[in-house]
């Protein structure tokens, strides 16, 4: 038993002393180990704090002031972020993590803790196919007051056809939704630009350009230049790239 404890993984293994009094603390496992001592009433006059153990009561077991499911530690609440953090160390993903745990230990939705976990983990996040954050709620872009006072920008392509047409440069006036759109060849910051100013010539400029989510950010050229601020077409307009604006 001692040494199914502290050879557990992690930076700070935990002893069993440690996880005695803590299991002696909580009052959940105390409710449990009457149960396993004694007998288990019928489901519906379980204590609700054991509510989680019912469905696996016949593979309890009491050994002093610990709770064993077979031949794993039934962890106090305590301590399971501790377990949790050791576990987790190395950023091993969601099923190396669950794997490392429920090799030893065991609590009512173990699972469900490690993919909280993991979603928090910046590393984890962005390295693990199992793990998915959540996205941010969309939010509404305000109505503008007028035309040509909020527009956006945006590229679709490539798409079938001459190559003098493989990309639509696309400009919408968020007021009218009037749309504006420029087929060529490449859609680079010279060629966006180039349609901007053919517009902005016409239409006397507009006070606001969004970015919309696709190759206006995403094409490296344009994004350098047009966040740098060096073609004249983008001069005294505020260039807006919030992403939670969901664009």
């Amino acid at each position: 038993m001692v040494a199914i404890i502290e050879s557990s993984p992690g930076p700070s293994a935990i002893s069993e002393e440690e996880l005695s009094d803590a299991s002696a603390a909580d009052e959940c496992l105390s409710v449990v180990r009457g149960y396993v001592s004694g007998q288990w009433p019928r489901q519906r006059d379980v204590d609700p704090r054991a509510a989680g153990f019912f469905q696996v009561r016949d593979e309890l077991s009491v050994h002093g002031q610990l709770l064993l499911r077979g031949d794993r530690l039934v962890v106090p609440a305590a301590l399971r972020e501790r377990v949790l953090t050791n576990a987790h160390a190395g950023h091993q993903g969601v099923v190396r993590t669950k794997q490392r745990l429920r090799e030893r230990f065991w609590w009512p939705r173990l699972d469900r803790q490690v993919r909280d976990l993991l979603k928090s983990c910046e590393v984890c996040s962005q390295h693990d196919g199992h793990v998915r954050r959540e996205r941010p709620p969309l939010q509404p872009i305000p109505l503008p007051d007028g035309p040509w006072q909020r527009l956006m920008v945006d590229v679709i392509g490539p798409m079938r056809g001459p190559s003098s047409e493989r990309y639509g440069i696309v400009l919408v006036d968020m007021y009218s939704r009037w749309p504006e759109v420029a087929l060529c060849q490449d859609a680079t910051a010279d060629s966006i630009c180039q349609f901007l100013e053919t517009v902005f010539a016409r239409e006397d400029g507009a006070e606001h350009v969004l970015p919309g989510g696709g190759r206006v950010l995403q094409h490296k050229q344009s994004a350098k230049q047009l966040s740098n601020g060096e073609s004249p077409c983008f001069y005294g307009m505020l260039f807006c790239s919030d992403a939670s604006l969901g664009l």
